[in-house]
């Protein structure tokens, strides 16, 4: 009898398919482990099943979260050709992170601390073949997401390198596998710093009976691996149980660490620290009475100087990486795991008709991104019809022109690169150009007025405003965030403090009774914004002029 080897030749995908996964398999297993992870909990009970993990493994770190150490001493904790290194908890019943570096690898801690209910254990790799900044990551159940993702976030935006290898390992007690407002919150953290979460299969599974004896099996993704490099993978170990959390296992595939294509980065204002508590207490340590011997306009911008500084020490900028592509997504994702699979098999038979399946994947994979990109684009417009400011932000986001500062403008056929002379330069046409503009308007004849007015007595004045009024003034003001930060909120927030309401107060009465506008509140600022591609000369720019929120 003959078999058909037809069914299994090696033009049929699913057996290239079957072929490459078993490949991987069998790498996986022959490379060595680099980090292996697991929650503990209590080290010192299961502290044997440690020692004899690295000496059958040996893996380049061992993390270890929810240890449960007090009071240890260090030689109680050693492992044989280990060094370590723990952040302990202040109790023996949760917390702590420890973290065991083989001796061969040479390693200084960038960050060791305990921070309400999350323990966080920093080193960096150098001199190796796996350099790096490796980190583990212990959130209690009872820590608050609102405070564990502003901890994460300010070590991230300390700690994190872009440039290097990064690796955050650890138990966040955040189920991943379930779509949540706390899970996006956190992905939408990890993912401003560049980072991605690795883990897709469950690292914890518990089995609880109910009171009628039925057995509830409960699934989750709480022990995460964060990354910013795509040539890592990572294994859920379901074997060497010793608690009811699985361990992680992780490899770097490509020891050159080439770190992923950096995302745009962008700046964006950050007001987290900002509160009507906090801007209080640094309006009080500020001198209102100073600046009372000053000239009118010296005292105006002297006052709005001291609150634009007060709100530039809690409002800080942060630079940020761009969200992902919306429309990559999974079919996307499946056809360029076909592409690369067809791309492979071309590689390795150099058959011509393999090729002509490759380009036919290569043209299936292009068409369906622009087909995604199309989708996403006009279900964008459909769902902002009705709010013009959110059109607009989408309908720029389709040019592809990114924004950049200003390198060199020609002014009287001359190449200028300096900052300032730049500016200077366009300010100065900025100027010209309006006078320009106002020389050519006509100039018409006082008579054809004063013939039609009848000329009587009154008398006008406007009258000066209390505080009470001052505040329903500003409440009018928009919430909007201005170039300067001093928005309507922050302008009520700070007239909560005495002192400043009644030195704003005294300013606007002033202005009201002699007649006179502040000189620092008729000064705009000019952004020039190009008319056209690869603008150079000063005509090619557009002025948009933003005035003063105080104004």
């Amino acid at each position: 009898m003959k078999m058909n080897h037809s069914v299994w030749s090696n033009s049929c995908s699913v057996y290239q398919r079957k072929l490459m996964k078993s490949k991987r398999a069998i790498e996986y297993q022959l490379q060595p482990i680099d980090v292996i992870y697991a929650n503990a909990q209590s080290l010192n009970a299961n502290f044997t099943h440690y020692q004899i993990l690295c000496q059958e493994k040996s893996p380049a770190i061992l993390m270890l979260s929810e240890t449960h150490i007090k009071d240890f001493f260090s030689a109680e904790l050693s492992i044989e050709g280990y060094k370590h290194i723990s952040c302990d908890s202040d109790s023996k019943h949760t917390g702590g992170v420890i973290m065991y570096v083989r001796d061969d690898l040479c390693f200084n801690v960038v960050k060791k601390y305990q921070k309400s209910r999350t323990w966080i254990l920093a080193v960096k790799i150098s001199d190796s073949l796996i350099n790096g900044l490796y980190t583990i990551i212990y959130k209690s159940p009872k820590e608050k997401i609102c405070d564990f993702l502003s901890i994460i976030d300010e070590f991230m935006e300390e700690c994190i390198d872009d440039d290097v290898l990064n690796v955050i390992v650890g138990d966040m007690n955040i189920d991943v596998s379930k779509s949540s407002k706390n899970t996006k919150k956190y992905l939408s953290t990890i993912q401003d710093h560049n980072l991605k979460q690795i883990v897709d299969d469950f690292t914890r599974v518990q089995i609880r009976r109910k009171r009628n004896q039925e057995e509830k099996v409960s699934k989750s993704i709480i022990d995460h691996i964060l990354t910013n490099n795509d040539n890592i993978s990572c294994a859920v170990n379901k074997t060497n149980l010793v608690s009811d959390h699985f361990m992680l296992e992780l490899k770097i595939n490509n020891r050159k660490i080439s770190v992923k294509k950096q995302q745009e980065k962008i700046l964006k204002n950050c007001w987290k620290k900002y509160s009507k508590k906090n801007l209080n207490e640094r309006l009080k340590e500020i001198d209102w009475e100073h600046g009372s011997e000053l000239n009118y306009d010296d005292n105006v911008e002297s006052t709005i100087k001291n609150l634009k500084n007060s709100v530039n020490k809690l409002v800080v900028q942060k630079s940020k990486f761009k969200n992902k592509n919306e429309w990559f997504n999974e079919k996307i994702k499946k056809l360029k795991e076909e592409k690369k699979i067809m791309m492979m098999k071309y590689e390795f038979s150099k058959n011509m008709n393999d090729k002509k399946c490759l380009m036919k994947s290569v043209k299936k994979y292009k068409e369906a991104i622009k087909e995604e990109k199309c989708k996403d684009i006009q279900n964008k417009i459909n769902n902002n019809k009705s709010d013009p400011k959110k059109l607009w932000k989408i309908l720029k986001s389709m040019y592809s022109e990114k924004k950049s500062e200003i390198k060199v403008i020609q002014i009287d056929g001359a190449l200028v690169n300096e900052s300032s002379e730049i500016a200077e330069s366009l300010n100065k046409f900025f100027i010209e150009s309006v006078e320009k503009i106002v020389e050519k308007i006509p100039k018409s004849k006082k008579n054809n007025y004063i013939e039609n007015i009848n000329i009587n007595e009154c008398k006008f004045s406007i009258r000066t405003i209390d505080e009470e009024e001052l505040c329903n003034i500003l409440k009018i003001l928009k919430d909007k965030s201005y170039c300067d930060n001093l928005n309507g909120k922050v302008l009520i927030d700070a007239i909560s403090n005495d002192s400043f309401a009644t030195k704003l107060l005294n300013i606007v009465n002033e202005s009201v009774t002699s007649g006179v506008v502040p000189r620092c509140l008729k000064t705009s600022t000019v952004t020039p914004i190009p008319k056209i591609t690869n603008a150079s000369a000063p005509e090619d720019f557009r002025p948009i002029n933003n005035l003063p929120t105080k104004g």
